[in-house]
């Protein structure tokens, strides 16, 4: 198993911050990886969507489970069925109050890739490319969507 974990302080509240990753259908419109978000359920506390985005380039798609934690401004997330070259991925998003207008956000991805990768993506043709691969996408579209969120949140500030 495999982990990322990316975080970025935001000036602005917590409950601010958690309306923005909580509205999965505006994310095309926020995150530059983000091409389309459809939704299959959703209740309260959770639901089920439809991701298709850039991943290192590649357009993919996946169905993400989400876990909405309004009561402590999080949501845990698993990927089922993950992205091509992945057995499995979990991960968590919580935003952490830090002082009086300001908050922390992480986000966690935890993923396994599949023993045979050869033909699945382009260029990738053993599990450690395929890490390498996933480490790369993550690190890249993670920055660009914390980034995203940080200005959206400050700007509604």
């Amino acid at each position: 198993m495999k982990a990322t974990i990316h975080s970025i302080l935001c000036n602005t509240r917590s409950d601010v911050v958690y309306g923005i990753i909580s509205n999965s259908a505006r994310w095309p419109d926020i995150f530059e990886p983000c091409l389309k978000v459809e939704s299959f359920e959703k209740g309260d506390h959770h639901e089920v969507i439809r991701i298709t985005a850039e991943v290192n380039g590649v357009e993919m798609q996946w169905v993400s489970h989400r876990v909405l934690l309004e009561h402590i401004h999080g949501i845990d997330f698993e990927t089922k069925p993950p992205l091509p070259l992945l057995k499995s991925m979990q991960g968590r998003w919580r935003v952490v109050p830090i002082k009086k207008g300001e908050s922390l956000l992480f986000l966690e991805h935890n993923f396994e890739v599949k023993d045979d990768v050869n033909g699945l993506v382009e260029g990738v043709t053993t599990p450690t490319e395929a890490v390498d691969f996933m480490m790369q996408a993550l690190h890249r579209n993670s920055l660009k969507e914390l980034n995203s969120i940080k200005e959206l949140a400050e700007k509604n500030n």
